[in-house]
């Protein structure tokens, strides 16, 4: 791949499924993959939203990725509750998290 989204190299910013591998700490991989990684459910911490082509994360309570509705310059922030509809989103989370 080209490393188009995952922050790997000047000039080149975080995708959805860039930026939360990146604050999990995990090499990269596409929104649909995170879909069947880790555990399935909501965790007691960490909570991973994944569909086909998007994904994002809730931290304790707080929603976090990128959303064009509350970030409309790009990258990734706190999104505001309610602002995504969550239905249709595979629910995972980090295994003991």
């Amino acid at each position: 791949t080209h490393g188009y989204g995952h922050g790997s190299g000047p000039g080149i910013g975080y995708d959805c499924s860039g930026v939360v591998s990146r604050v999990l700490g995990i090499d990269a991989r596409l929104a649909s993959q995170f879909m069947s990684w880790g555990a399935p459910g909501k965790g007691k911490h960490v909570t991973i939203y994944a569909s086909p082509t998007h994904v994002l994360m809730e931290i304790n309570g707080h929603l976090f990725g990128t959303s064009s509705a509350d970030n409309p310059g790009g990258g990734a922030g706190w999104i505001k509750a309610g602002a995504v509809n969550l239905s249709g989103f595979t629910v995972r989370h980090p295994k003991g998290m």
